[in-house]
């Protein structure tokens, strides 16, 4: 017997499927996809086990023309906003859950249709590259523990030293598509430490003052590090351990949280989730069936 409960909230469908008594599958996303899910047992930690974007994560209305759908971008507003409100809505009804856990597998794609990159975008390698930490660590406090925390903090800080950059060099014949690549090596070069090269990448390709053109210039740099990002950060920052650094991450979400989930209201989650409470009479179908 399978009881599946959907709540429609704002422009994000909340998908609770309790296979069990004890097991329950619970996704956010659209009408028809869904792009974060959760699984919970009995045990206090849940599996955030997918995260992925769509322009369909969300409830669209596709009578409209497609330039005039308003879909969510990713980040902040978008792919965030569905994790925190997936996990917000597992504390709220599974009481026994205190954190979450998930492997960081996701891949970064430079544009929609571009499979290409997939081989080399690692999301992991991209977000240590330019932000000096993951994007679960950066956008939600995520956490490993115990000696591999140790471990990891040795090697980030190796993006930060000008003595290891400097050995780094010597090293860099073995990437011909970074080698070989005359503005990336000559940025190199100038720079004093690895952080301080990978900023100076991502200024290069950036423009605050128009919006359109920045995301061009976005595409082009995750484009000019596909064929190297991945090799670099993993053979010279995680002496080609980077994949021991991928699983068990956990995640301690403050209730408090602020996050914008409406363009004119800004919410705690503890509002977000009363307020789908407070819509379940109308938004609730219950599609009981045997499985």
């Amino acid at each position: 017997m399978s009881t599946v409960y959907k709540i429609l909230y704002d422009r994000f469908y909340v998908i609770d499927n309790t296979k069990t008594g004890t097991t329950h599958n619970i996704y956010v996303g659209g009408k028809d996809i869904q792009c974060v899910y959760i699984y919970v047992t009995t045990s206090s930690i849940a599996k955030l086990d997918i995260v992925v974007y769509d322009n369909m994560c969300q409830k669209v209305d596709m009578t409209l023309p497609d330039k005039e759908r308003n879909y969510l971008p990713r980040g902040e507003t978008g792919t965030i906003t569905m994790v925190l409100l997936a996990m917000n809505y597992v504390l709220k009804h599974y009481k026994h859950v205190t954190k979450f856990v998930l492997d960081d597998m996701s891949k970064r794609k430079c544009v929609e249709d571009d499979s290409k990159s997939l081989e080399h975008n690692m999301l992991f390698h991209y977000s240590i590259a330019f932000y000096g930490k993951t994007w679960y660590e950066n956008k939600f406090g995520a956490y490993i523990d115990g000696t591999r925390k140790e471990e990891y903090d040795i090697y980030i800080a190796r993006l930060y030293s000008d003595k290891y950059k400097t050995t780094v060099l010597d090293k860099l014949v073995t990437i011909n598509s970074f080698n070989n690549n005359k503005f990336v090596l000559e940025l190199y070069n100038i720079s004093s430490t690895i952080n301080v090269f990978f900023t100076k990448l991502k200024q290069h390709f950036t423009n605050m003052s128009d919006k359109d053109h920045n995301e061009i210039l976005q595409i082009e740099l995750c484009k000019l590090c596909s064929p190297w990002l991945k090799q670099f950060i993993d053979t010279y920052i995680f002496d080609n351990r980077s994949i021991e650094f991928l699983t068990n991450w956990y995640i301690i979400v403050n209730p408090d949280t602020i996050v914008k989930i409406r363009e004119d209201k800004l919410l705690t989650l503890s509002d977000i989730i009363d307020d789908i409470e407070s819509e379940t009479d109308v938004a609730l179908e219950d599609t009981s069936a045997a499985q």
